[in-house]
């Protein structure tokens, strides 16, 4: 938690940097709730010369993907368009005061964010405050690596024509991405075999949730005509690169000398580490502040990074924080960060008053440091196919209506609702009906 010195010690710059490494839904989220608080702040206490932060965005993505729709883009190509937002669909008011740098980080200090731009350029950005919101390695049917809507939607195109055209899929690997890919084939393609793979004894196999969550999905994937191999590990899984699937006849063969055929082979695999090998061990973060198992940040309760580091944050799967990792809890995680980040700037440019002053002039309330704490544990929620959903909250336990848990969805994996909680406008269907049209060359 930030003191009071060090807090005022930020005064001495007249305008404060804030850097975001990252622009996916955690990223963004910081970015558009930390526009929002600020502006509103200048308003409520009538600062016109308040100065604005500089808020940059280092993201190499010319747009926006809605991570958790991303099983049905690669299934249905009319859907896909309208998961990828271009810029021209952030808000008015991020437009106006945040800077997207087209490029990834290639180092930073303390102070300072080194960006390789995407003309192979370099840029050098100082910061007051930064957040990283890297993410995480992963293969390319879990958050695809292209930068331009053009890109991914051809990527989309030619993963929905391998599916079409294949008679039997293998599905290796029962995390929720496995899970939701073979829902999404076996809705959509009922009369094709789809066999989902899975090492463990109950999927998905996060230990935090309730035993009955794994049971509902166990069977509403069973109900809609998967066939589910728990207990059967792929003898080569650990020699496969989890970034493509596998087109052609082949045969799996299991630990258990059981052998699976199949026209199409998604590996799930694999879980990814975090893209964070810009920061420099021996200048910036300790080994403390990093979890060697798969290189995620070590942050507080408030999203600070740990290890002193009270103007530096981490965000969704780039930090180590004890919940599962889901699009919702990245853009939760990032309107705590933002709220931080915007109180200590507030604090520094004394539109608080000073911390020990405050009840003796009663002036404004300073906020309290916000901290992640609402957001439980076992918070997740996976659909299958597009009728049928479960989920599991801290507040209501496990859902027992797949349908009215799949409706909570809006019928496009929550598109439009993640979007609008991070000011992205939605794609509409006209939109994306064209977007089509073009990737198919009509």
């Amino acid at each position: 938690m930030l003191s009071s010195s060090s807090l005022l010690s930020y005064s001495t710059m007249s305008t404060p940097s804030v850097v975001i490494v990252g622009g996916s839904v955690g990223g963004h989220a910081i970015a558009h709730n930390l526009v929002s608080l600020l502006l509103q702040d200048a308003r409520r206490q009538k600062l016109p010369d308040f100065p604005f932060p500089r808020i940059t965005v280092v993201e190499p993505r010319r747009g926006l993907i809605n991570p958790i729709a991303i099983p049905r883009t690669l299934v249905d190509q009319a859907f896909a368009p309208q998961t990828f937002a271009p810029p021209s669909s952030f808000s008015p008011q991020v437009l106006d005061h945040v800077d997207f740098v087209r490029g990834r980080a290639s180092y930073m200090s303390r102070a300072r964010v080194d960006v390789r731009l995407t003309d192979d350029c370099t840029t050098s950005l100082p910061f007051d405050f930064a957040a990283i919101a890297v993410g995480r390695h992963r293969p390319a049917f879990v958050m695809p690596p292209h930068l331009t809507k053009h890109e991914y939607l051809a990527f989309a195109d030619s993963y929905a024509l391998n599916f079409r055209a294949a008679h039997s899929i293998v599905v290796v690997g029962g995390g929720a991405v496995g899970i939701e890919i073979a829902g999404e084939l076996k809705y959509a393609y009922p009369t094709k075999s789809v066999t989902l793979l899975h090492s463990r004894d109950r999927l998905p196999p996060e230990p935090s949730l309730d035993p009955e969550f794994s049971e509902r999905v166990l069977d509403a994937l069973r109900a809609l005509g998967v066939d589910v191999q728990l207990n059967t590990r792929a003898a080569t899984a650990a020699d496969k690169k989890p970034s493509e699937i596998e087109v052609g006849r082949r045969i799996i063969k299991t630990t258990d000398g059981r052998e699976f055929e199949a026209d199409c082979t998604v590996w799930c695999t694999y879980r990814g580490t975090v893209a964070s090998e810009f920061l420099d061990s021996s200048v910036f973060l300790p080994q403390t502040s990093i979890d060697a198992a798969n290189n995620a940040i070590k942050v507080n309760d408030d999203m600070t990074v740990c290890g002193g580091f009270d103007n530096v944050y981490a965000v969704g799967d780039a930090n180590d924080y004890p919940v599962i990792k889901t699009a919702g809890g990245a853009i939760f995680q990032g309107s705590i960060i933002a709220q931080n980040i915007a109180r200590q700037i507030n604090i520094a440019q004394g539109v608080y008053a000073p911390l020990d002053e405050v009840e003796k002039e009663q002036g404004v309330e300073v906020p309290e440091v916000v901290l992640c704490e609402n957001w439980g544990k076992a918070h997740m929620a996976v659909i299958i196919g597009q009728e049928m959903a479960v989920g599991e909250t801290r507040a209501n336990g496990v859902s027992r209506d797949y349908k009215a848990t799949a409706e909570l969805f809006e019928g496009d994996m929550s598109t439009k609702r993640i979007f609008e909680a991070i000011g992205v406008s939605a794609v509409s269907a006209e939109s994306a009906e064209s977007a089509v049209s073009s990737s198919n060359g009509h």
